[in-house]
């Protein structure tokens, strides 16, 4: 998968190419945005295409995958601890649903995830 950065600039280049009026920029946007105009395509409707067209239902979805993705277990689990604390629900799942036993042995998230166990 590619870079949040690569994907950002990916969604810069649509918009100018859809501005310049572009075929095949303005098919990608139709599909996904098909009441957008030149004056009301804004970047973040270019995220969303970006996000919609690697399989993902908006921009934050993809851009938690790709941050995901890369890290090794003990960056994972200072992401869940930082998850929690901001109470960032989206994140916690789905760390857990990539990695349910994370927690095991570090006493403190398995307090803040309340593992009784």
């Amino acid at each position: 998968m590619k870079t949040i950065k690569q994907l950002r600039r990916n969604a810069r280049r649509l918009k100018n190419d859809f501005r310049n009026g572009k075929a095949d920029a303005r098919r990608r946007v139709a599909i996904f945005r098909p009441q957008q105009n030149e004056t009301a395509l804004k970047f973040t409707d270019c995220l969303y295409v970006i996000a919609r067209e690697q399989g993902f239902a908006s921009w934050p979805s993809l851009k938690q995958a790709v941050e995901l993705e890369g890290m090794d277990k003990a960056a994972r689990r200072q992401r869940l601890k930082q998850a929690i604390y901001n109470g960032q629900i989206q994140i916690v799942k789905q760390i857990l649903a990539d990695d349910p036993d994370i927690a095991e042995g570090h006493f403190g998230l398995l307090i803040a995830l309340y593992d009784l166990a």
